[in-house]
């Protein structure tokens, strides 16, 4: 009984060590995948990016062609966001980036954050509204902190209708 037990034993562990091998080569392919599909549309998008930037310079008085090419230069910075993500994505999980926490005061550092969003808030008749204790700290990394909370705002912000408000609160818990 005690030798079947340990051939079992010993057939789950082969096996358990197979598949988290076949799941480790699968996430190194993945992210080799994004990796290369982000670094070939680089190129791609350049290109666009400059042909806009011509067209805008050209300067020829018409306003579909002036407001195609705004509305073009807004989606060509939106895909270059994408790939920027994706790339971080793929860094982060192949262990390349190191999170450098801190402890840092959170009122202080979400106040930073929403300066970057309210002149454009302002001039769609939107509003942030910060309720934060001002004591508050809390150990992150704020380089991604900032990206992660930024993009939150920029979300809100592009899907949210004048008039409307984002409200981003904070407060300590017995958890957290």
């Amino acid at each position: 009984s005690l030798g079947r037990l340990f051939t079992s034993v010993n057939v789950m562990a082969t096996s358990q060590a197979a598949h988290i091998e076949n799941e480790k080569q699968n996430r190194e392919f993945l992210k080799d995948t994004i990796a290369d599909i982000s670094h070939q549309l680089k190129t791609p998008l350049t290109a666009l990016k400059m042909y806009n930037e011509i067209i805008q310079n050209e300067k020829v008085k018409n306003d579909v062609v002036d407001s195609f090419t705004i509305k073009s230069e807004r989606e060509l910075a939106r895909i270059e966001t994408l790939i920027q993500n994706l790339l971080k994505l793929a860094r982060l999980d192949a262990g390349s980036i190191e999170l450098e926490r801190d402890t840092h005061n959170l009122s202080e550092f979400l106040e930073e954050t929403i300066k970057g969003f309210i002149t454009r808030a302002e001039l769609e008749g939107k509003a942030i509204r910060l309720c934060c204790d001002e004591h508050l700290t809390m150990d992150f990394d704020e380089e991604w902190l900032l990206e992660a909370v930024s993009n939150i705002i920029k979300n809100s912000l592009d899907h949210m209708e004048s008039g409307n408000e984002i409200e981003i609160k904070c407060s300590e818990t017995p958890i957290f």
